[in-house]
């Protein structure tokens, strides 16, 4: 089934359409929303959701705003950090602007961090591989070798 991408061309070109560097992917039957190639927010059952942070996500749902959230197996419920976007903040440049640089900050933090923590080094990987040999060959062949004069 095609994408109807109205709501897509609207957000993109007349609401967001004034920030440089703002572009769109299609992504799992929605859209990605990045700004200078780092994803900022998403649309998804023909709305906008803005990436948000833990103090974010507790600021908005005060104000009424419910986070994006899907189903996955089992219907068991998932919730993720992009925030819904009122219509009346679509239609104002301004606070749309502060969202989205808002948003921009939030997913470059979250990079560095992942980049920071998370991805291991060559050098890492091999010497985990290593020590990982060396422990299963201590405990499931060195006992068996024959005893040495």
């Amino acid at each position: 089934m095609p994408h109807d991408n109205s709501f897509r061309d609207y957000i993109v070109e007349d609401v967001l359409g004034h920030i440089p560097g703002i572009t769109s992917r299609a992504m799992f039957g929605g859209w990605g929303i990045y700004l200078d190639k780092i994803v900022v927010g998403i649309i998804a059952e023909g709305e906008l959701y803005l990436k948000a942070d833990k103090e974010l996500v507790s600021k908005y749902k005060k104000l009424d705003l419910y986070p994006f959230t899907y189903s996955g197996q089992k219907g068991k419920k998932y919730e993720m950090s992009y925030m819904s976007v009122p219509i009346e903040t679509l239609e104002d440049r301004e606070k749309m602007e502060e969202r989205v640089y808002e948003s921009y900050e939030i997913s470059k933090r979250a990079k560095k961090w992942y980049n920071t923590n998370m991805k291991l080094r060559r050098s890492e990987i091999f010497a985990i591989v290593l020590a990982l040999a060396t422990f299963l060959f201590g405990i499931l062949i060195y006992p068996y070798l024959p005893e040495r004069i």
